[in-house]
């Protein structure tokens, strides 16, 4: 709007800049000695567009524009500021700064090429934001009326111009352009640099939290990013190339930087702030900011170039803009905390220094100011950012005393969970043994029980025999021993548990006139061999070898334990009268009871006899 208001009077002169226009331009004079001199007013006029006559020469005052109206030739229009030099006596060499220009410009004294910035023609090279500082070579100067001439080129569109143009010594201008040099373009670099930086930061820790947590925080980090790239707009100068298109596409790039940066922190604060505004706002919003990004593409196509598309767009967005500086004061009031409030109040400044730039692009007056809003952007992205990286911390803290509690609570149930399993564990060692207690107890009464109770009837009706009495006591006291030493340890080493066999049987074979044969291998431990497994092994054994003590009429008896390929072999053989398995079991169904046994061992039990002799042989699983 500013630009529609000063622009087209841009060129407007008063009557008595009329009366001097056939006069010479003279800088103004009687500035310090140590001090530059500041050219106040230049003869300016349009060179001619094609088939449109030249404008006469004005006398303008510096900062000066023209309207963005202006037709030229090829797409590029030129204006030339003469200026006619003040007569300053200096030892050194006479230098000459322009703070700022558009688009480019090239330098004249006396009719004598001095310098330039570049391309002249379309593309035009870009230095917009960048400020000249040329010698004023001694051999082109005469001892007075020594003109200079600043040819200025704009592409068609554009608001072209000078700004205030100064001449001094080097020493009297080099502080100045350096400061100038840092503030206008070096700061450019090192904001964009970091906010750039900030927002990849941004970006990573959205993707590290992500989830609700992170809402929000992936438009505000491609924001930063697009406000980064839209700053290129003040520091290419040159693409190093003449093509119209990719000028062109880098022109409507940095136009849709401008609208896309909003937009993005629009919806930003819609995923962080929205609990601060009715559901029914918060659709209006976000309905408002979708059709302002739309918008921009629209007023592109219809104006056909975003000089004055920008313009417009940027009108569109102030109630989008009230309307984001609302959110974050309602936030700032809702909390009362000084993060949102600072937050609220950089982004106001940041908005009105956007303004304050659009000013100064517009307004001829201020034409020659520095553009500020990248610099108060750069507060706001850095305070954004330590803003979301102290609720990250704060996150991160909440999760590790989170983690910690829960380790506490885990520690504590495992500690209750060792002492219940503890305390199971003795439950079940006392279930053990009580029925480990009763299996003994069960089998002494079912054998030597027996045993003892059959004795005592023969003592009692007078049928005792010393011999068959001595017998029945040898087996009872044989199966204590074995019910004793399935209780001993033995490592679950087979060899072990047959030794303690032999020690125990060696003596009853030997009045049996029996003669022992031992081959026995070492095999590996196994490891189901518990107590009832074990006392199982010693029942099968002791069965066999009573069978042969009472039935096989034998001289020899073979107990052979060995390794197969499918298990552990133990054998009982001797070289008896044998017998027919496909016989009745006889009394006692005592080849049953070896059955079952070896079943509940897990073992298979074969056994052979003929005239040779009788074999039992179990095959024990590894």
């Amino acid at each position: 709007l500013l630009g529609m208001v000063t622009g087209g009077d841009a060129l407007g002169q008063s009557a008595a800049d009329a009366r001097e226009r056939a006069q010479p331009v003279r800088a103004a004079v009687g500035a310090p000695a140590d001090q530059p001199i500041e050219i106040a007013t230049a003869r300016f006029r349009l060179l001619s567009a094609a088939r449109e006559p030249a404008p006469e020469p004005a006398i303008v005052s510096l900062p000066h524009r023209w309207p963005r109206q202006i037709r030229g030739d090829e797409g590029v229009v030129t204006g030339l500021y003469e200026i006619t030099l003040p007569e300053v006596a200096a030892a050194e060499p006479l230098w000459v700064y322009v703070p700022k220009l558009r688009t480019n410009a090239a330098f004249e004294l006396n009719g004598q090429w001095i310098g330039d910035g570049g391309r002249m023609t379309a593309p035009v090279a870009r230095h917009a934001n960048s400020p000249f500082f040329l010698a004023l070579p001694p051999s082109l100067l005469k001892p007075s009326d020594n003109r200079l001439v600043i040819r200025v080129v704009s592409p068609e569109g554009t608001l072209g111009g000078l700004s205030q143009v100064q001449i001094g010594t080097h020493a009297q201008l080099d502080d100045i352009v350096a400061a100038r040099r840092l503030v206008q373009n070096a700061g450019v670099y090192i904001t964009s640099a970091i906010i750039a930086s900030t927002s990849l930061y941004i970006l990573m820790v959205w993707l590290q939290i992500g989830g609700q947590r992170g809402k929000g925080f992936l438009p505000l980090g491609i924001a930063g990013l697009t406000w980064s790239a839209r700053n290129l707009n003040l520091l290419l100068l040159d693409f190093g190339t003449t093509s119209e298109t990719l000028h062109r596409a880098f022109e409507y790039a940095t136009f849709t930087g401008h609208g896309l940066f909003l937009g993005l922190f629009g919806i930003f604060l819609l995923g962080r702030y929205d609990t601060v505004i009715s559901p029914r706002l918060a659709r209006l919003f976000r309905l408002s900011i979708y059709g302002f990004l739309a918008m921009g593409p629209i007023l592109l196509l219809a104006f056909g170039g975003p000089a004055p598309a920008l313009t417009v767009w940027m009108m569109a967005s102030s109630p989008l803009l009230l309307a984001m500086i609302w959110i974050l004061v309602r936030r700032a009031r809702a909390t009362r905390t000084v993060a949102d409030a600072l937050l609220a109040l950089l982004f106001t400044a940041f908005i009105a220094a956007s303004a304050y730039d659009n000013a100064v692009l517009m307004v001829n007056a201020l034409f020659g100011r520095v553009y500020i809003a990248h610099y108060v952007g750069l507060l706001f992205f850095v305070t954004v950012a330590w803003l979301l990286g102290q609720q990250h911390v704060q996150a991160l803290r909440a999760n590790e005393a989170l983690n910690q509690s829960l380790e506490e609570r885990l520690a504590q149930r495992e500690a209750q969970l060792r002492v219940s399993f503890e305390a199971t564990r003795a439950l079940e060692a006392d279930r053990s043994a009580l029925a480990e207690r009763a299996r003994i107890m069960r089998d002494l009464h079912d054998g030597v029980g027996a045993q003892l109770l059959t004795a005592i009837a023969e003592v009692e009706d007078g049928r005792a025999d010393p011999d068959r009495i001595r017998d029945t006591l040898t087996a009872c006291l044989d199966d204590l021993r074995l019910a004793v030493d399935s209780l001993e340890p033995h490592d679950n080493y087979l060899t072990t548990i047959l030794g303690t066999l032999r020690y125990r049987l060696a003596p009853r074979l030997a009045r049996a006139g029996l003669t022992m044969q031992w081959d026995v291998e070492e095999v590996n431990p196994m490891s189901w061999l518990d107590p009832t497994r074990t006392l199982h092994l010693l029942r099968i054994l002791q069965e066999a070898i009573a069978n042969v003590l009472r039935h096989a009429q034998a001289t020899t008896l073979l107990i052979r334990l060995a390794r197969d390929a499918e298990g552990v072999v133990v054998e009982v053989r001797d070289n008896g009268i044998g017998f027919d398995p496909d016989a009745s079991p006889g009394p006692g169904h005592g080849l049953r009871n070896l059955r079952q046994r070896a079943a509940q061992l897990g073992a298979q039990l074969t056994l052979t006899s003929d005239r040779d002799g009788t074999s039992v042989t179990l095959l024990l699983p590894n």
